[in-house]
């Protein structure tokens, strides 16, 4: 072989391997550069519908977490009804009965016999009403200027519980409404007791309710 081919040969060989050293020099820069992590961000519109979710969130379970059966426990209805309570149901916030400027929370107390059994309501200002002394007019009109009528069936004036309280009711059924603060109570009880028995009896069961308010 001639001297001239040798080195053409010789020089393809260190050709070639220059090429293949840059290739994977390449190679090996690429993958140790760290790779760029993808930042998604949210919409102003998309954070505004999180932080509605959220609030509506917040509202729903302040709503539902008040529970009216927890105004008066069993032992109290007991100690004042004589009999224990057999079964406790409450309900939902509802604003069809007295108007939608008010919300009510009610609780049905199961004593055995059945008419002395409790029923407890209690009403508060709808927060979404735009007249927030509805309930105080409601109170001054149902109440305060009934009693003057003359009327065998007008509210009694109830002393020495909440800030204001009337019985309403006869021989059958006492209902006593105590007003504290923004809120009134109604309780109800039945049985074969007579009138003074019954006034006796909601009001001591009105104190303990209005401890929890």
């Amino acid at each position: 072989m001639s001297v001239k081919i040798c080195i053409f040969h010789l020089c393809g060989l260190l050709l070639l391997a220059t090429t293949s050293c840059d290739s994977q020099s390449a190679r090996t820069q690429q993958s140790a550069e760290p790779q760029k992590p993808t930042i998604t961000s949210a919409s102003p519109s998309d954070r505004t519908g999180e932080k509605k979710g959220e609030t509506d969130n917040k509202a729903t379970s302040a709503k539902a977490a008040f529970d009216a059966c927890t105004l008066l426990t069993p032992a109290e209805i007991a100690n004042v009804m004589g009999q224990p309570v057999k079964e406790t149901k409450g309900g939902n916030p509802t604003s069809n009965q007295t108007g939608t400027s008010f919300e009510r929370w009610q609780c049905f107390y199961t004593v055995e016999p059945f008419d002395k059994s409790v029923s407890l309501e209690i009403t508060r200002n709808n927060p979404k009403t735009s007249n927030q002394n509805a309930l105080l007019e409601f109170w001054k009109k149902t109440f305060r200027e009934a009693k003057d009528k003359k009327d065998s069936a007008k509210p009694k004036a109830v002393p020495a519980v909440g800030d204001e309280a009337f019985w309403v009711g006869d021989s059958k059924v006492g209902v006593l409404y105590v007003l504290k603060n923004n809120s009134y109570l109604r309780i109800s009880i039945g049985g074969p007791d007579d009138e003074a028995v019954k006034r006796k009896n909601l009001k001591a069961l009105a104190q303990n309710a209005l401890k929890r308010l």
